[in-house]
């Protein structure tokens, strides 16, 4: 259980935003690694031939899904705004007010817990194996991190829920980002061939 704060500091003014958690920057260089090697092990193992330009759309779709995915897991963060908390996550973002959240619970990653009971999180802390035996270290930092800024407790209490009007939007934006990397990966690879060739 995380540590009622003494007192709040003030929230960050009109316009300011403070990022207070991400991804780990370790996790993103794994996923990165796994990327590349799975790119070369399809790419010089399963291709056959490794240079016909016919294994480029399977391979290339496949590995910019891959790369796509990364950067919206790279993308995915915690951010304190006035009066609000945004969770943005793979495909779409909540925007939070302070009058919504109940508490914020790191029991299983980082969670707000709503005023109607409702656990909204954010693939940037979610639960995993390694946050389970580290003790989920990098989500307390960040409910700590956001009780400092908000003065928002830990205690549940289900007797005071009621309703939430907290929504998810989509990351239009993100996931256009993801799509034009696909894109670019694919058709580059498939220009350069076409040239080369």
């Amino acid at each position: 259980m995380l540590h009622e704060p003494t007192a709040a500091e003030d929230p960050p003014s009109s316009g300011d935003q403070k990022v207070i958690g991400r991804p780990s920057l370790g996790l993103l260089i794994v996923v990165w690694a796994a990327i590349v090697l799975s790119f070369a092990f399809c790419w010089g193992g399963l291709a056959q031939p490794p240079n016909d330009p016919s294994n480029i759309v399977p391979i290339g779709l496949v590995i910019g899904t891959a790369v796509a995915a990364w950067y919206l897991l790279g993308t995915a963060r915690v951010v304190v705004r006035q009066g609000t908390v945004e969770l943005v996550g793979w495909a779409a973002a909540y925007q939070v007010p302070f009058d919504q959240i109940h508490a914020a619970s790191a029991e299983a990653g980082f969670q707000l817990v709503l005023v109607s009971g409702r656990r909204v999180g954010t693939i940037a802390l979610g639960d995993s194996l390694i946050g389970q035996v580290t003790g989920q270290r990098r989500a307390n930092r960040v409910a700590h991190r956001l009780q400092e800024l908000t003065g928002i407790g830990t205690a549940i209490d289900p007797q005071t829920w009621h309703q939430d009007s907290v929504t998810a939007r989509p990351r239009f934006r993100a996931i256009s980002h993801a799509l034009a990397l696909i894109t670019l990966l694919v058709g580059g690879t498939v220009l350069i061939n076409a040239l080369a060739g």
